[in-house]
């Protein structure tokens, strides 16, 4: 009976922390391809964010036992904090494979997520439950101002709406962080400068690794999916070029002797040297030199900065 009991609690406790949206309510099929397709800005900002929620449950499972002797925040965080965040993740990445599917999104993630799991560890959080709570709030003030620029900032509909929702979510989860930072702080009697200065401290380091550590792998993957396409389209007029040079030499595509000026011109074309793109992408991407990424990070700069007008009421 017990049993039985606990069985039919469960549903209910679950549906009392379902997420406010589901993927199911966005209409990919509405998306506008043209206004978004070309625009790598745009490409590196969704796939960087898709590969950082996705990995939430890494930072979840950490905060879980952080807080594990307060079970009502050890419970949101599983039951709401997780869930929102790796939906997320999931909506951010189907916008990535409806748009650009030539991206391999799972290969480029896991390549992602074997560095990014050495930023996630317990030993990394504040030394106290308030000053953690305090950081967290920086962390989600960030976020749903980065989310609020990309909704407004982009042309494209679904994206809009999407960020948007995103958005929303994380000024949710800012006002659960600092309901908590509150009730912590007063246990905790912690005062305004350590305050100030783990609001200050992770304010100008704002996730600065997870950022670095997810444009470096989309940018990576990002360049092998071109380079594929390149050698595609290469291949076809190599074999293009082959075909003509038979016709034109008298000969039909069912003859299966071709000249042997084609065979060498169709090798010639098929072995054109490409660029050295990985050496220029990374000594761009060392230098911000590129237009592209330095347009990213430049994003993430602005929601960083808007962070501190945020979070001063922290420390009243």
């Amino acid at each position: 009976m017990a049993n039985l009991e606990s069985h039919q609690a469960q549903p209910a406790q679950q549906q009392a922390h379902q997420p406010r949206w589901r993927i199911a309510d966005l209409d990919f099929s509405r998306i506008d391809r043209q206004r978004v397709r070309d625009d790598e800005n745009t490409f590196y900002l969704v796939t960087c964010a898709s590969f950082v929620e996705s990995g939430s449950d890494l930072y979840t499972h950490n905060l879980v036992d952080f807080f594990h002797d307060n079970e009502k925040v050890a419970a949101w965080l599983r039951e709401q904090w997780e869930v929102e965040e790796l939906q997320h993740g999931a909506a951010l990445r189907a916008y990535v494979e409806h748009v650009w599917p030539e991206f391999d999104w799972q290969q480029a993630y896991d390549s992602f997520l074997a560095e990014y799991a050495d930023y996630c560890k317990v030993e990394l959080l504040e030394p106290t439950k308030a000053l953690e709570m305090a950081a967290r709030c920086v962390v989600e003030t960030g976020t749903a101002t980065y989310y609020r620029a990309l909704s407004r900032s982009v042309q494209e509909p679904v994206l809009q709406e999407l960020a948007a929702r995103i958005s929303n979510d994380e000024v949710n989860h800012y006002k659960h962080f600092y309901q908590y930072f509150r009730q912590y702080r007063r246990r905790e009697g912690i005062g305004r400068s350590r305050v100030l200065g783990t609001l200050s401290r992770r304010t100008l380091e704002m996730r600065n690794e997870d950022a670095d550590c997810a444009i470096r792998h989309a940018l990576k993957f990002r360049d092998n999916a071109r380079r594929r396409r390149r050698l595609f389209k290469r291949t076809e007029r190599a074999h293009e070029c082959h075909r003509a040079h038979q016709f034109d030499a008298g000969h039909g595509l069912e003859d299966a002797h071709a000249p042997a000026g084609a065979a060498s011109q169709g090798a010639n074309l098929g072995a054109i040297s490409y660029p050295p793109t990985d050496a220029l992408r990374v000594f761009a991407l060392k230098t911000n030199t590129n237009p592209a990424i330095c347009s990213v990070l430049g994003r993430f700069f602005v929601y960083r900065t808007a962070t501190i007008f945020s979070i001063t009421k922290m420390v009243r």
